[in-house]
């Protein structure tokens, strides 16, 4: 038989990559998940021609960008936001872009993801912004990208009003609990239930914690927390 018309092989072509599997996962991601580039262009290619949205979320709620960003692609995420995907799309757990770099601390991703100057300030639905991802990953280079981008060094999780300070606190993170008193962070500040990070790090018996916050400027002064580690072993040669 003849060969069917350009026009129609491309219709073709373009409805075999955008179709769906049981999963939700086209084409597109699994090419994307396998870290095939020249086949994500060529997809992705097909996507635009289409018309169709480069932002298709599986069941879990991902988009090829997502996966690209967990399976830490750098290329391939350049690649999916030069031409129109999302960085701000959530998944499942509200997370964006940013989230997701900052969680897996991949600090190559959020570089690329940085590019398009997303919102920083964005929480997921467990009330967490990128920076307190980052700071839970670990990761110094993605708090350093997200500070020097604009981040604000002491966003509150919605839910508990923390800080990441109060939050590298409560992981006894010391290289994070440094880099976040060097870059500004208010040692002071309170969370709802009135907590500062001097309280989580007293409550935990943390004494290089304590020692950096006092050295950073904590007020421990009314602090009836601290009563439980104000003895030489913490306080002496400060």
């Amino acid at each position: 038989p003849p060969p069917p018309p350009p026009e129609a092989q491309l219709a073709a072509d373009i409805a075999v990559a955008t179709e769906q599997d049981e999963d939700g996962d086209t084409p597109l991601h699994i090419a994307v998940a396998q870290g095939s580039l020249g086949l994500v262009r060529h997809l992705v290619s097909l996507f635009l021609r289409g018309g169709k949205d480069l932002d298709v979320q599986n069941r879990l709620r991902q988009t090829p960008l997502h996966v690209a960003i967990l399976a830490s692609q750098p290329a391939l995420v350049r690649l999916l936001v030069a031409h129109g995907a999302c960085a701000m799309a959530r998944d499942r757990r509200g997370r964006t872009g940013a989230h997701l770099a900052c969680a897996a601390g991949g600090a190559g991703v959020l570089r690329e993801l940085l590019r398009g100057g997303p919102d920083l300030h964005v929480t997921d639905y467990e009330g967490l912004t990128p920076l307190h991802l980052a700071v839970h990953s670990g990761c110094r280079e993605s708090v350093e990208l997200l500070l020097e981008h604009g981040a604000d060094v002491d966003a509150v999780d919605i839910k508990s009003g923390r800080s990441p300070l109060q939050h590298a606190v409560e992981n006894n993170s010391l290289d994070m609990v440094e880099l976040l008193i060097q870059r500004g962070a208010d040692v002071n500040a309170q969370s709802y239930a009135g907590c500062t990070a001097l309280h989580a790090a007293a409550a935990r018996g943390l004494q290089g914690a304590l020692r950096l916050l006092l050295r950073g400027g904590g007020d421990h002064r009314n602090q009836r927390p601290l009563a439980v580690a104000n003895d030489q072993q913490v306080y002496g040669g400060l």
